[in-house]
């Protein structure tokens, strides 16, 4: 969409179980899989199926409907390119999108980007860092997605969002990787630092059905 400023968009049919509100955005160049966003949703559809091994109910409600009630994604003028976002010093494109956002839909909480490139910079330096999750005050996160990022990635960065997002305060991992307290230190598991697996443990589960966003 170009965003207008209407009295209200559409919104999306609000799910039965737990649900977090967020609202998915790509910048216009990105491979979002075509016209019909289908590298989006995919992403979205396989990170609800990764926490649903927790046996709880999880959607993830992108808050914007088509008049059909479908889920619709958002886009601006504004271009984010991995390769131009330092992730330890966001750009002030990457806080104007979630604003423009967040002032449309003032329910969310996550804003996913969609980004053009591949790969991030990280202290100014070239990484290979391809998504990132970073709170942005007042249960507000912004999770940025690289198009070198699998989709294990969303559900990843979602449990970042989740554990800063705790009931009683920020929470590291349970079983927490070597002075790097955000991940976990078992190489199979969803919050390893560069994770290739799924696994989520029941204390995890705990974790993260414990988060103030988590409706």
């Amino acid at each position: 969409m170009q965003v207008s400023l209407h009295d209200r968009h559409p919104r999306t049919r609000i799910p039965s179980g737990n649900y977090i509100n967020a609202q998915m955005w790509y910048s216009k160049n990105a491979d979002t899989g075509g016209t019909g966003h289908t590298r989006i949703t995919q992403y979205m559809r396989e990170a609800e199926s990764i926490f649903l091994s927790c046996d709880r109910s999880f959607s993830i409600r992108n808050v914007w409907a088509y008049p059909s009630g479908e889920d619709s994604y958002a886009t601006l003028d504004t271009r984010l390119i991995a390769e131009n976002i330092d992730v330890n010093d966001l750009s002030q494109d990457v806080f104007n999108v979630f604003d423009t956002i967040k002032r449309n839909f003032a329910e969310i909480n996550v804003l996913v980007c969609f980004v053009e490139g591949r790969f991030f910079i990280k202290n100014g330096n070239p990484s290979n860092v391809v998504a990132r999750a970073e709170p942005l005050g007042d249960d507000n996160y912004i999770v940025l997605i690289s198009e070198k990022a699998e989709p294990l990635l969303l559900a990843h960065e979602l449990g970042h969002v989740l554990n800063f997002s705790n009931q009683s305060g920020r929470a590291d991992d349970p079983d927490p990787f070597p002075n790097d307290p955000d991940h976990n230190a078992n190489r199979d598991n969803l919050m390893f630092p560069t994770p290739t697996g799924t696994n989520i443990t029941p204390q995890q589960c705990n974790q993260f059905f414990n988060s103030k966003i988590i409706l």
